[in-house]
């Protein structure tokens, strides 16, 4: 699933990790079961985001994401909107996980509010 020209890789990361806890939640997933990548660009802050499937020859998952989107936007929706420890940006109660350490830095919960709403 691509998320092309997205403004920046605090959009980028924050809207596909916020999709892809939501889509864990709502399936029979594990969160690992799909992986993020963000490219960037040499001449511009856009970036391009990739919500992938790491399992060869791909295991059907992101159909099945992409047939249930609006149930799985809802849902990610609620998780930015309603983070247990009421966090500013982000924090292990709503969007970090060790395994998502390396962007952290880039993971803001209000910024995948407003482009999900949007």
């Amino acid at each position: 699933m691509s998320v092309p020209a997205c403004p920046d890789k605090t959009i980028a990361y924050s809207v596909l990790e916020t999709l892809r806890f939501a889509a864990a939640r709502i399936m029979d997933m594990n969160l690992d079961d799909r992986q993020i990548l963000v490219i960037g660009h040499v001449d511009r802050d856009e970036v391009d985001a990739l919500l992938w499937d790491p399992m060869p020859g791909g295991s059907g998952l992101l159909d099945q994401i992409c047939e249930r989107f609006e149930e799985i936007a809802a849902v990610a929706q609620e998780l930015v909107e309603q983070c247990p420890a009421a966090c500013e940006k982000s924090c292990i109660d709503c969007l970090q996980t060790f395994r998502n350490g390396y962007y952290h830095k880039y993971l803001d919960r209000q910024a995948a509010r407003e482009r999900l709403t949007a």
